[in-house]
């Protein structure tokens, strides 16, 4: 979970970043907010497990 989160903040700096070109934002922000899906699933199968005992 920590290495998708640590590319989400990572690919933030760079989509706030004013020296990065408009085009590579666009292309950064469907992996920013793929990385974040992903840290969401792990975290809600996480808290379904430790429901379960």
């Amino acid at each position: 979970m920590w290495v998708w989160a640590g590319q989400a903040v990572a690919i933030d700096v760079f989509i706030e970043s004013p020296r990065v070109a408009k085009g590579e934002k666009v292309r950064l922000t469907p992996e920013r907010d793929r990385a974040l899906r992903v840290v969401a699933e792990i975290d809600a199968a996480q808290t379904a497990s430790i429901g379960e005992d």
